[in-house]
C-alpha cells in the first residue's frame, strides 16, 4: 500500500507525479524479459495522487510481462489534482510489453495516463477498470503517443491541452490533438 504526503521540501511539498506502487525504469530493462506478476498494489491517493504502475523510460527493445495482479487506486477526500492512475505510462516505447489478466479497480479519474513524454504502442485490457476515462493523455508537444485498449469501461479519452495521441479504445479510434 502507497500513500504520498505533500512533505518533501526538494519538490515544495509533494515529488511530481506523486507516488508510485511499481515503477520499471530503463535502468532495469537490461535485466531482461522482467515479470511483474502476482502483486496486490493499492495507491491511496491521499494529498499527492501517483500511479499504481508507471512505467518510464522503457526502450522498445526491452521485455516485461505484467500479468495476475491487483492494482487499485482509492481517490481520499482532499486529494490534490494530481490523479490516481492504474497505468502510468512516460517515455516508452511498450511494443514488447504485454499487459495481461491484471484486476483493475479505482473510484478516479482515468483507467490509464499517457504522461508528458508520450508513450507508444500501449496495448491492454482495462477490463473492470471503471472510471470517467478509460485513457487520458497529457504528454507534451511533439512527443506523439498511441495505444489500443479494450475492456474499456468508456470510450472516453481525456486531452490534455499539449496531447497529440491517436489509439482505439474498444476498437473505436480516439484522437486528441492533430
Amino acid at each position: 500500500m502507497v500513500t504520498e504526503a505533500p512533505v518533501i521540501p526538494e519538490y515544495g511539498g509533494c515529488e511530481l507525479g506523486g507516488a508510485y506502487g511499481i515503477q520499471l525504469e530503463q535502468d532495469i530493462a537490461s535485466a531482461g524479459n522482467i515479470l511483474v506478476n502476482g502483486n496486490t498494489v493499492t495507491l491511496n491517493t491521499g494529498g499527492c495522487g501517483g500511479g499504481v504502475l508507471r512505467v518510464t523510460g522503457w526502450p522498445s527493445s526491452a521485455k516485461a510481462t505484467i500479468q495476475g495482479n491487483t492494482f487499485t487506486v482509492n481517490r481520499n477526500a482532499g486529494a490534490d489534482k494530481d490523479y490516481g492512475m492504474l497505468y502510468y505510462l512516460d517515455a516508452d516505447d511498450l511494443s514488447n510489453v504485454v499487459f495481461g489478466a491484471n484486476t483493475l479497480k479505482t473510484n478516479d479519474l482515468a483507467c490509464a495516463l499517457i504522461d508528458w513524454d508520450g508513450a507508444t504502442n500501449f496495448t491492454a485490457s482495462l477490463a473492470g477498470c471503471q472510471a470517467p476515462y478509460a485513457m487520458g493523455a497529457g504528454n507534451g508537444p511533439g512527443n506523439n503517443s498511441s495505444f489500443n485498449v479494450t475492456g474499456a469501461p468508456n470510450l472516453n479519452l481525456g486531452c490534455g491541452s499539449y496531447a497529440v495521441t491517436t489509439g482505439k479504445i474498444n476498437g473505436v479510434t480516439k484522437k486528441c490533438g492533430s
